[in-house]
């Protein structure tokens, strides 16, 4: 491929952070103006929150994506991975859980 790994991997960090921008700016204006979702929080930081986490995701993707040379097993493993880290979240910080069990799953 002419193409190097790192313009490769550039163009698609561009893509997807102007995706992620325009998604953030779509989400604010719908949560603010036609339905009001976040009333007592300031609008700045929704957009940073939801920026964040949705640069994270491509980060986790590129991440899979670098280890795993076929797309449908980087794809099965991504999704598991990131499903287990949510349920252990879920089950870990609820309130009835000790604390060294939550340290435990840090």
């Amino acid at each position: 491929m002419a193409l190097s790994d790192s313009a490769l991997y550039g163009s698609w960090l561009t893509a997807f952070t102007l995706v992620n921008l325009i998604t953030c700016v779509c989400i604010l204006l719908c949560s603010k103006g036609v339905v009001v979702l976040f009333d007592y929080s300031d609008a700045s930081f929704i957009f940073i929150l939801f920026f964040f986490f949705m640069m994270a995701s491509t980060s986790f993707a590129f991440a899979i994506s670098s280890i795993f040379s076929r797309a449908m097993v980087a794809a099965i493993i991504s999704a598991i991975v990131y499903c287990a880290g949510y349920a252990i979240y879920e089950t870990a910080y609820q309130d009835t859980v000790p604390r060294a069990a939550k340290l435990f799953s840090c």
